[in-house]
């Protein structure tokens, strides 16, 4: 079943994707061809579209996870008329879901664990598709980010290192702005985005768990920022690691590449809470219960987007933009509703995601 471009389905016999965007309802297709200029994707080919996304190129049959695909910087909905086996059920560097009783939960799941989850420019490029498509769900109020298997990341990738020794300049600064884009929007994101750290997290993948608003680890997982342990430099992830970090501690661990185990981690600031593995999902909940059942989305879209923003400004600035800020908020409907249950001494309609 697929969709024309006023929004009404058709029947279609074909294996055709249909790319449709969420805003303007424009559709393009990728139809089967038997030429070289083709790449197999659930037993199917297609010609291979060329788009831009954060800084690299990637193709469109060959850009997919899940029900998602990423074009021109937009995000599409996939329809699948396939028999076989689908691309929707292929298997993808980046898995989304949803969380099984928490409603408003995404989950995204960095899905190499046969690579210990290391970061490669696919697996960077799919997490941050996968970040901009769950903000563009408007029922999404929070992200669960976590790796398969018992590790959270072990930062760079075997073979990326590998291909680094002969890369450009070119080459190197676009896996760079890669990563580089990908923390950024993981700190602008509309959504509370918390780490479920199940194991290690080095490196790059430490800065990745850094990055979270919320990073809550497992007993028994280590972490630490070994870059200059093999020649590199932690650069990209510094900005972020300072912002938990003391001057002292920042230093020793950026300087020296220690790992430190869950519990130095959470004394350092680095992490949130530290429970046993099996009690993960529990300390994780609740927290989703505060966030996602307690609280305002529009409030705490407004306020990440703060302090995305204020840590940077001086006082003057910083306070204008809080005054602004502050008007803003007077006016949603969020806040309009939370006032009147306060005065009234009942709950807001969006408490408990029940808005």
């Amino acid at each position: 079943m697929q969709r024309n471009a006023d929004g009404d389905q058709t029947q279609n016999d074909g294996p055709t994707i249909e790319a449709i965007s969420t805003d303007k309802w424009q559709v393009s297709s990728c139809q089967p061809e038997n030429t070289d200029n083709t790449k197999r994707q659930g037993g199917s080919k297609y010609n291979t579209q060329q788009v831009g996304h954060h800084g690299f190129d990637r193709t469109l049959a060959g850009y997919e996870f899940n029900s998602f695909l990423i074009v021109h910087g937009e995000t599409f909905s996939l329809n699948l008329p396939f028999n076989k086996k689908g691309i929707g059920e292929m298997e993808s560097v980046i898995k989304v879901g949803s969380h099984k009783s928490i409603s408003g939960v995404a989950t995204i799941t960095i899905n190499r664990p046969e690579k210990r989850n290391a970061l490669n420019l696919e697996t960077v490029g799919e997490l941050s598709a996968a970040l901009d498509a769950v903000e563009k769900d408007p029922t999404a109020r929070a992200i669960v980010l976590s790796g398969a298997g018992s590790v959270f990341s072990a930062g760079a990738d075997l073979d990326a290192l590998r291909a680094l020794r002969s890369a450009t300049k070119e080459a190197n600064e676009r896996d760079s702005r890669a990563l580089a884009d990908l923390f950024r929007r993981i700190r602008t994101h509309r959504l509370p985005i918390l780490a479920r750290v199940n194991g290690h997290a080095i490196a790059g993948g430490a800065g990745l768990m850094a990055a979270c608003d919320f990073v809550v680890a497992a007993e028994g997982a280590r972490m630490g920022f070994t870059e200059v342990k093999i020649g590199f430099v932690p650069a990209i992830i510094m900005h972020i690691v300072a912002e938990r970090l003391s001057g002292r501690d920042l230093r020793e661990l950026l300087l020296t590449g220690r790992l430190v185990d869950a519990s130095e981690a959470r004394r350092l600031g680095l992490v949130n809470d530290v429970v046993p593995a099996a009690e993960l999902d529990l300390a994780i909940d609740r927290i989703l219960h505060g966030v996602v059942g307690e609280t305002s989305g529009q409030a705490v879209a407004h306020t990440k987007r703060l302090l995305s923003v204020i840590p940077s400004l001086s006082l003057d600035a910083a306070l204008d933009i809080a005054v602004d800020a502050n008007v803003a908020a007077r006016e949603t409907e969020e806040c309009q509703e939370g006032v009147a249950a306060f005065l009234e001494r009942r709950d807001p309609s969006w408490k408990n995601g029940t808005s």
